[in-house]
């Protein structure tokens, strides 16, 4: 896409500096890398095990809400590795084609519920043929983090008004605008206001990570966040997207079998899966669940294991569960296209806290695994994999 060149407007700022001057990004790229993949093992063992303890009819009443204040504790480390993530580029995205319409439509009750009625969520100019290819989810984060920066503005409440507008050719953009009318931003403060953990709210009032993960959504969208603002006079913030071209609308085939769950009944299993993951306790933890609704698991801990396991019983292997990085490296990736040249049908499942770079996803693509984010919940994954074993029988 190609930037705004029109004269900016005082008080404008655009998320674009912050990747174009790519030397502080960059080193925060590198410590997330080194970091999230162990902390993200860590936190799918607290995860997976107060999940299993929740089921649990032997604790008491004291003990479960111990029980539930941890896993409360893990989804809110894990909800705060994801920005983190997020804005590093490493989160791998789950991109569908949607109309950034009806995402907000979806959105916009769950906000006014969540401010009350001192505050005025207010639709202007919605166009209905304003579709986008994103991540939803990063999406609908984004647009919640802009609302609620133009909600803490305004300390006394007040009308926050949406818009979403196409642009016109030849740039093809959508722009989806939170205008308040709160303090607006200082000339000071703007140049720092995509930094991460850098906030001007109060002590307790805000985590300081919110316009950074908004401008790192942005970018992994190949689009950017811009604020026009005027202290005392409040702010504007532009969420730019890429624009689709407009499609003809398609008739939904009501009749589609719907996708196997692999907890909607107690059906037992007796397939066998290779599972490699280099934290024991995380692959032991594995091993239990699924051994638990009948699959048969060959353990792995390195990639020198995992191709001795594979050569001993790749006839008997019905799926592989893969993470990509393992004690010689990020090489998860290269088991998976080994064992995919000896059994060009075995559906294979990547696991990782993130992922390294946009040609490790191309090439994950290419090869047609499928992946799965650490920490996973574990119901997640047993319907991934029945999901993938259904469609290699052909049910």
């Amino acid at each position: 896409m190609t930037p705004n060149t029109q004269e900016p407007p005082t008080g404008f700022i655009s998320s674009q500096t912050i990747f174009q001057d790519g030397g502080k990004h960059e080193a925060l790229t590198r410590l997330v890398g080194g970091w999230s993949h162990d902390l993200n093992n860590m936190l799918a063992i607290i995860e997976g095990h107060s999940s299993i303890l929740q089921f649990s009819e032997a604790l008491s009443e004291d003990s479960m809400r111990s029980v539930e204040d941890i896993k409360h504790a893990a989804d809110r480390a894990i909800a705060l590795i994801r920005k983190v993530l997020i804005y590093s580029r490493r989160q791998r995205l789950s991109i569908s084609r949607f109309r950034l319409t009806d995402l907000l439509m979806v959105l916009l009750p769950e906000l006014r519920d969540q401010y009350g009625p001192e505050f005025e969520l207010r639709l202007q100019s919605l166009n209905h043929q304003c579709e986008i290819e994103a991540d939803r989810n990063s999406i609908s984060d984004c647009i919640s983090e802009l609302v609620a920066n133009a909600k803490d503005s305004m300390e006394k409440g007040g009308v926050i008004v949406l818009e979403i507008v196409r642009d016109p050719s030849p740039l093809e953009q959508i722009r989806l605008t939170v205008t308040d009318q709160g303090s607006g931003i200082s000339t000071e403060v703007l140049p720092q206001i995509f930094d991460p953990y850098y906030t001007t709210k109060s002590k307790g009032r805000h985590k300081g990570l919110g316009l950074s993960i908004c401008a790192g959504i942005a970018e992994m969208h190949s689009g950017w966040i811009e604020l026009q603002t005027k202290a005392g006079k409040g702010t504007t913030a532009h969420l730019v997207l890429p624009a689709m071209a407009i499609a003809k609308p398609v008739k939904e085939n009501t009749s589609a079998p719907k996708s196997p769950s692999a907890t909607s009944t107690r059906v037992r299993y007796s397939e066998t899966i290779l599972v490699v993951d280099d934290d024991y306790n995380l692959l032991s933890l594995v091993t239990n669940v699924l051994s638990g609704l009948g699959y048969q698991i060959i353990p792995a801990t390195s990639l020198t294991e995992a191709r001795i396991k594979w050569k001993e019983h790749k006839s008997s292997i019905a799926i592989a569960l893969v993470d990509i990085v393992l004690p010689e490296g990020r090489v998860g990736l290269d088991f998976a296209e080994e064992i995919l040249g000896e059994s060009p049908n075995l559906p294979v499942i990547l696991m990782s806290g993130f992922f390294g770079s946009k040609e490790e996803t191309q090439r994950s693509d290419q090869l047609g695994c499928a992946f799965i984010g650490k920490p996973f919940d574990f119901k997640q994954l047993a319907n991934l994999i029945r999901t993938k074993l259904t469609a290699r029988d052909g049910i």
